[in-house]
């Protein structure tokens, strides 16, 4: 059977189209120029797509003596296909990668790129530059140049605050002011919040956007060491707070039977709902919302302040969220490395921004011109108040399992909110 895989694999691996040359770079073959490899599971897509190809050719006009051979890979396969060509030895000079372990297995075929983005290193904050090492460690040196950052936050329609006869000026950050918001859209007709919990990813992200706010930096990270725990009064906060938005039905109930992806999603650019806590970046963002709904009719904020937690409207950030990597046998590791800057400073992240609305690292960026309120607002607090997220600090068992439990006590109420705390410690305390 792993035969038959491998034989597949290959095939693949031979027969992924690449959709790359225009037909200018095609007359540049045979003339002696550079041409340079480049794999990732972005391409394919229209807007990402559409970015990468910009940032290309701003970089070719730079470079005219190079040819960029930009391979669109297929996502479900992608890891398979790249480790297969990796051990060959016939793959890309520069490939794409999540900033997780299943990146971090080729490791050691990756350049360590600390000498290479030297000069700019500083317009990416350090614990970006973190998260693109293996073991969150800098002896290892930094494998990837991160293109994005991912993270979650509140929005909400200002038209719908504005019919329930609230001040859509003034977001309900305030615990109880929150509730109170709740409890007026609700009467109004309104649904309050906009949810998805089938898999329970939506309470997930809740318990992680919450988390930054009870925590923050030191204690996000002591989970990983064992200073935090799931039994903490602070943990328990965070859980009973979420229960009282689902008993009071100010989560949709409709929501513990649906996806967040793309059900919710949906919804909530729909007009179906005042508030949604979202991602920042990558898909379901900041710009899907304000075209949808309106640049002006989308507000913003970061978290929900409980006059229990410790910190105020932090932002939980995940750091990086994907990023480009070069391959140690390449033979133009320098140019590749030019070509990395390309994509991470300068034009290049305004490009990815403006035509996917990505969250990009690169904090010198002036993004101000493109007219999102919503956006500034959301780059602001990544400058000021950004928090690591949870996610990173547990292992993805003592995650999953803890998804699992949550549809037990947020969807079917079959669990209290004191078993719930014991058995997500328990599974805690096992990984440990």
């Amino acid at each position: 059977m792993n035969k038959v895989k491998g034989l597949i694999i290959l095939i693949l691996v031979i027969m992924i189209p690449v959709n790359v040359f225009s037909a200018g770079e095609k007359e540049k073959e045979g003339e002696g120029v550079v041409t340079l490899v480049v794999w990732d599971y972005k391409y394919g897509e229209e807007k990402m797509g559409s970015a990468m190809k910009a940032i290309d050719d701003l970089f070719i006009k730079e470079h005219p003596n190079v040819i960029i051979e930009h391979v669109a890979q297929p996502h479900d396969e992608y890891y398979d296909i790249l480790r297969a060509a990796v051990a060959s030895g016939s793959g890309p000079d520069v490939a794409m990668g999540a900033v997780d372990p299943k990146m971090w297995v080729f490791a050691d075929y990756l350049v360590s790129l600390d000498s290479y983005i030297d000069e700019w290193r500083d317009e990416i904050s350090e614990d970006v530059w973190l998260s693109c090492t293996t073991d969150n460690d800098f002896n290892g040196g930094i494998k990837l140049v991160p293109l994005t950052v991912q993270g979650l936050g509140w929005y909400y329609n200002k038209a719908l605050f504005e019919k329930a006869g609230l001040n859509a000026d003034q977001p309900p950050t305030d615990w109880s002011d929150f509730l109170s918001a709740c409890a007026k859209l609700k009467s109004s007709g309104i649904t309050p919040i906009i949810w998805g919990n089938t898999p329970s990813y939506g309470s997930e992200w809740l318990r992680r956007s919450l988390a930054t706010n009870f925590y923050g930096k030191e204690g996000i990270e002591g989970f990983r060491t064992g200073i935090s725990n799931f039994s903490d009064p602070e943990f328990v906060t965070i859980i009973e707070m979420i229960n009282e938005l689902s008993v009071k039905e100010y989560l949709d109930p409709r929501g513990a039977g649906q996806p967040i992806f793309m059900d919710s999603v949906d919804q909530f650019k729909a007009g179906k709902g005042a508030l949604y806590l979202g991602l920042i970046s990558d898909i379901a963002h900041w710009k899907d919302y304000a075209d949808a709904l309106g640049k002006d009719n989308i507000g913003y904020f970061p978290n929900i302040n409980h006059p229990g937690a410790k910190y105020k409207d932090r932002q939980m950030n995940q750091l990086a969220g994907i990023g480009y990597g070069i391959f140690s046998y390449s033979e133009n590791i320098d140019l590749a490395a030019e070509y990395l800057r390309a994509y991470a400073s300068g034009e290049g992240p305004k490009i990815l921004v403006n035509e996917t609305g990505a969250m990009v690292p690169n904090v010198n960026v002036d993004l101000s011109s493109l007219g999102y309120p919503q956006l500034m607002e959301i780059l602001g607090y990544l400058k000021t108040n950004s928090t690591p997220d949870l996610k990173r600090y547990i292992t993805s068992e003592v995650r999953q399992k803890s998804i699992d439990y949550d549809s037990l006590i947020f969807n079917a109420h079959e669990l209290s909110v004191d078993e719930y705390i014991k058995k997500v410690q328990a599974i805690l305390e096992s990984s440990r």
